[in-house]
């Protein structure tokens, strides 16, 4: 059995070897993070276990199914058979290894020296003298959003952990192919001056004015001042879900989202979980 979750969509799209491939008979994956779904989850298996696993699944553990995220999932699956999310996945990767070079070119240790997918993990205390809680909330405060994340042999809590962890599915979205190097710039001046206002300042007026640059798939129209769809909406953009009540509460949350995992939107009060790389009218 091999899980996959974070690299799903980059199997499925080939960039990444498939565990069938070299002899697993199961394999689960979620159909978020590199897959770009709505939240859930995916069990493949050999043909000679399906009838124990869909029993299993359902009537035995399975409650009411979601329509909206089984519609949702399909169109990820229908997306992840397309050309452009080739593209995607390819773009990931190159963006990964860029920014794990730009990263180590200004002294930051990297865990494994680099990375072979789209995650990279800083050792934030070598790296900075932070724990990896305090350098989540400092690069809060000028718009990019990470996640704490402990690393091999840690001798910090899980809380408050050694490492931080990036991942570059969301900003490939939005097509920030050539600012790799900019982000970079941003997490070290950042996490080297954390507690310096003008720096927190001037470094998150560049990163809103990149975002802005780099809308939101599907939000692109409400960047511009246009005029929005007015009912529903999702946002996905893979490993990231911003949403709010208001556009302004929703431009504030438009920032550069490395990680955090996606949840449920909740637009115009309503629950949405088909999360899908567009704007969609309802």
């Amino acid at each position: 059995m091999a899980d996959i979750s974070h690299i799903g969509g980059l199997v499925a799209s080939n960039v990444m070897r498939n565990p069938f491939d070299s002899g697993f008979d199961l394999v689960t994956t979620t159909t978020h993070k590199t897959l770009r779904g709505p939240r859930g989850g995916l069990i493949l298996c050999r043909a000679e276990a399906a009838t124990k696993i869909d029993s299993a699944v359902f009537p035995g553990l399975q409650g009411g199914p979601h329509m909206n995220a089984i519609a949702g999932a399909a169109i990820a699956f229908k997306k992840a058979m397309e050309p452009a999310f080739v593209e995607y996945a390819r773009a990931t990767l190159r963006n990964a290894k860029a920014l794990a070079a730009a990263l180590l070119a200004e002294g930051v240790t990297l865990i494994t020296g680099g990375t072979d997918n789209h995650l990279i993990v800083i050792d934030t205390v070598a790296s900075f003298g932070l724990d990896g809680r305090a350098a989540e909330v400092a690069l809060d405060a000028v718009g990019i959003t990470t996640n704490k994340q402990v690393i091999p042999d840690d001798p910090r809590p899980p809380l408050r952990p050694s490492g931080l962890r990036l991942g570059t599915p969301a900003c490939t979205t939005r097509r920030m192919n050539e600012n790799m190097a900019s982000i970079a710039l941003w997490v070290v001046r950042t996490l080297r001056r954390p507690e310096d206002a003008e720096t927190i300042e001037a470094t998150r007026a560049e990163v809103t004015r990149t975002c802005r640059e780099h809308p939101v798939p599907g939000l692109s129209q409400a960047s511009a001042g246009g005029d929005a769809p007015k009912r529903r909406l999702t946002f996905c953009y893979g490993w990231g879900v911003l949403a709010s009540r208001s556009r302004q509460r929703l431009e504030e949350r438009a920032s550069v989202v490395l990680t955090r995992p996606p949840r449920t939107c909740a637009v115009s009060g309503l629950s949405i979980l088909a999360i899908i790389p567009v704007a969609t009218r309802v």
